[in-house]
């Protein structure tokens, strides 16, 4: 009997180093891999770790290894047992008929023009987390090997969220019932058990209970805000005082921006129409934002995690992307209907950080 373990599916991340002298035995690598088998799966005995040679492996030859299993092993125990597994694992693929991923689905399935709405897994299983990325979920946290320390800073998200005391929280982030939750726009939070025994500050009517199903229980968080806003004022504040300290001044976010530069408002009139913006495109590098700003201008709030190596047009023009709101990103958009562009450049970043320094537009 073989049983194909897929890393991604039984880890969050592995972190080796091929070039350390005491991985040059081959043997060594089989051992480690043969441990990372009965670590997972203690209980099933008489196993051993092959590869098909004896040579180096690359990092794509790591994605999946192979675990055989001596003649000595019980067909029907170890039959029942991958059975098990599979049934487990099963919410990590796309086809999955489990029932909190389709509340999920149901619930997220049509988002209003200025709305992407995020989610978080919490307190489930250590595996969870990964399904927001099978099923193209936004979550709230992040995955972890790629998570930014500002943004860990920020909220205090952990390693892992298998575990109701694993999901950290932070001084600025104490609570779900928080003003970064807004700005995430988190809206459904499932957890393997009742949400109180991971928020020990939550207060009745903080979030909506609205479902139990099988692995989980699921609530609404009334207070998430659009991926995307237009606000007319601008208010200067200490971003790391903030993360270091907790504490938000009293700002309605759909009308006002925290920024760390000098504060402008642009004060809006009765007969103004609003401030609008709606999402064009969403893709991993590309966001696609048309915007109508009134009287004065104002700025685009894209409720994404702010990194220099981001950057920003304005109907075709380059803009500065300005940290907003501690975490996030915002560029200036003067009056009238633009279309602002976010987009992911990491050379041009890394160039513009040696060369130039990180707040410059280009």
């Amino acid at each position: 009997f073989q049983y194909i373990y897929r890393s991604a599916l039984t880890y969050l991340h592995i972190d080796y180093n091929l070039d350390n002298p005491i991985l040059a035995d081959v043997r060594v690598r089989k051992a480690l891999l043969l441990g990372l088998g009965v670590g997972t799966e203690d209980d099933i005995d008489n196993r051993r770790t092959l590869h098909d040679d004896e040579e180096e492996h690359d990092h794509e030859d790591f994605d999946s290894f192979v675990v055989t299993v001596g003649e000595s092993a019980d067909p029907a125990t170890l039959t029942a047992r991958v059975a098990a597994l599979a049934e487990k694992f099963d919410v990590l693929r796309a086809d999955t008929k489990n029932d909190t991923i389709a509340l999920l689905r149901e619930k997220l399935a049509h988002p209003a023009p200025d709305q992407r709405d995020r989610i978080e897994l919490a307190a489930i299983d250590f595996h969870w987390p990964n399904a927001s990325l099978v099923h193209g979920f936004d979550h709230d946290l992040g995955y972890n090997p790629i998570r930014l320390k500002l943004f860990e800073d920020a909220t205090g998200a952990g390693d892992h969220l298998a575990l109701p005391e694993q999901r950290e929280f932070s001084k600025l982030y104490p609570s779900y019932r928080s003003p970064m939750s807004d700005l995430l726009g988190l809206r459904y939070i499932a957890t393997g058990v009742p949400i109180e025994q991971i928020d020990k500050n939550i207060k009745p009517g903080d979030v909506n209970f609205i479902a139990r199903t099988k692995d989980a229980y699921v609530y609404e968080y009334p207070n998430a805000l659009p991926r995307v806003l237009l606000p007319v004022c601008a208010l200067r504040a200490d971003f790391a005082k903030m993360i270091i300290e907790g504490g938000w001044p009293e700002v309605d976010f759909r009308e006002a921006v925290l920024l760390e530069e000098s504060p402008i408002c642009h004060r809006q009139t009765a007969d103004q129409k609003p401030a609008t913006a709606r999402i064009v495109s969403y893709e991993n590098t590309e966001v696609v934002i048309e915007a109508e700003a009134p009287r004065g201008g104002g700025w685009v709030v894209l409720n994404d995690v702010w990194h220099p190596y981001w950057f920003a047009r304005v109907d075709g023009a380059p803009v500065r992307v300005s940290r907003a709101n501690v975490l996030f990103r915002a560029v200036a958009v003067p009056e009238g209907r633009h279309e602002v562009v976010f987009r992911f450049e990491p050379l041009k970043g890394l160039w513009r950080q040696m060369t130039r320094g990180s707040g410059e537009a280009s």
